[in-house]
């Protein structure tokens, strides 16, 4: 029975008091025990208090720790560590070892077993990533370290490890590489549709622009044939057909830079047409080396995910 003495400087003690019967001379008897508890009990308090908090800790964490006596059939896990392999343990966590690294799934048991091999073995903590199956068969991904402590004065020796549960860590992490990987694909298809825009309106330029300026070539042609010695006539036909000459050079230029046709041909004949090009318009030698047999021209094909070459900085 715990009770509240007064001492005698004013100051108040926890006391255990404890009846036992004691005979005397004939007569019934009890003498009265008084043990001070007051260290004791702050000391307890204090430890629970200790405890609790670590506990909190790591449920915010989702971490767990455990403590295997070498040798013992049982050890010892924290409330989370529980938790987070889908175990009851009441209220002391002593459970058989087996029951405990069990949990580990069959694929990830053997690279656990090198992982404490190792550190029997006297090598440092180890870490390793595994899954863990809960009763209920659902998987959880923990990240788990494993040392060795030895106690002092060479008492037992004891195998320590925490649990740190990361599956919704790494399902963040792999849905994010799913946007990503989204992302990329979306610009890609934009990309690509860019192109064949740009195809289209260099094949309209080519074509209709270029059959239109070919005809108007071929009517001032025919009236420069039919002026006869008119030479103000002749005179003005010339420079129409220079302008016209050098209109349908322009929408060439225009309708090849938009799209080269040589895209389409391959990365080895497009960069030959880009170093051709540079060589005419800027008279500065450029030449492709490649090493190696020609390579097969479908392996070679420009698609959505190539940045097109007539788009480069010149």
């Amino acid at each position: 029975q715990l009770a509240t003495a007064l001492r005698g400087d004013g100051r108040r003690r926890v006391v255990e008091l404890t009846r036992r019967p004691l005979p005397f001379e004939g007569r019934n008897g009890s003498v009265l025990m008084m043990l001070d508890v007051e260290d004791q009990r702050r000391i307890s308090e204090s430890l629970r208090a200790s405890e609790a908090g670590l506990a909190q800790a790591e449920k915010m964490a989702h971490l767990g720790h455990w403590r295997w006596t070498l040798n013992a059939t049982t050890m010892r896990c924290s409330r989370q560590a529980l938790s987070i392999l889908g175990l009851p343990g009441g209220d002391s966590g002593e459970l058989p070892v087996d029951a405990v690294l069990g949990r580990t799934h069959a694929d990830d048991r053997r690279p656990l077993r090198t992982a404490i091999v190792g550190v029997l073995g006297g090598g440092p903590a180890a870490e390793i990533d595994l899954r863990i199956v809960r009763p209920d068969g659902t998987e959880r991904l923990v990240h788990q370290m494993v040392c060795l402590h030895q106690e002092a004065s060479g008492g037992a020796q004891h195998l320590m490890g925490t649990l740190l549960d990361i599956t919704d860590s790494k399902l963040i992490e792999h849905e994010l590489r799913s946007s990503r990987q989204a992302l990329r694909e979306l610009l890609a298809n934009d990309e690509s549709r860019l192109e064949e825009e740009r195809k289209r309106i260099a094949r309209e330029i080519h074509d209709e622009l270029g059959q239109l300026l070919t005809a108007l070539r071929m009517d001032v042609a025919l009236l420069r044939l039919r002026s006869g010695e008119q030479a103000q006539t002749l005179d003005l036909a010339r420079r129409m057909l220079a302008k016209i000459d050098e209109t349908i050079s322009v929408t060439r230029h225009v309708a090849t830079h938009l799209r080269p046709g040589s895209l389409d041909l391959g990365l080895i004949a497009a960069l030959e047409w880009l170093a051709e090009d540079m060589t005419h318009r800027y008279e500065v030698s450029c030449t492709v080396h490649r090493e190696g047999a020609e390579p097969d021209r479908k392996s070679t094909r420009l698609n959505s995910s190539h940045i097109p070459l007539s788009r480069m900085p010149s």
